[in-house]
């Protein structure tokens, strides 16, 4: 069985990957738009084309890579918000959700929800047993 702190830490993970994936996409495209610009002012030789296409191709795989990680990050995103929602305690779902799926800080929950650190950092706390308990130790069940 997973722990609910590192099941609910899976979104922060994937993003931040996502992340790193496109930058790896944006430097790719400006790799490409650079030897693009200099076959415009250059005579074109054929080994140049033949390392444009190269890249031209990595670019788009990774592309489609990123599309597929967005993908699952998206569809990750709603099982744990509809897990989040199995919760019964309204502030329980609030903290987690805006934790887990907004990616938001104890501090900025705080300042949100009016409450001090210490009683959202409990809370949290509070929450997690709970996810646990009706989430992850439940049978699956349907979703609305």
């Amino acid at each position: 069985m997973q722990d609910p702190k590192e099941y609910l830490n899976q979104i922060r993970y994937t993003n931040q990957e996502i992340q790193s994936r496109v930058e790896e996409r944006n430097e790719l495209r400006q790799a490409v738009m650079i030897k693009t610009s200099s076959f415009q002012t250059d005579k074109v030789q054929e080994s140049g084309t033949s390392n444009f296409d190269d890249k031209y191709m990595k670019f788009i795989e990774v592309s489609e890579d990123i599309n597929e990680q967005v993908d699952k990050i998206f569809d990750l995103r709603l099982r744990v918000s509809n897990e989040i929602d199995r919760l019964e305690k309204p502030e329980h779902r609030i903290i987690l959700r805006m934790r887990y799926i907004n990616l938001k800080t104890f501090e900025e929950i705080a300042v949100k929800m009016n409450y001090d650190i210490r009683q959202v950092t409990r809370l949290h706390g509070n929450a997690l047993q709970e996810f646990e308990k009706n989430v992850l130790k439940c049978p699956k069940m349907s979703y609305r």
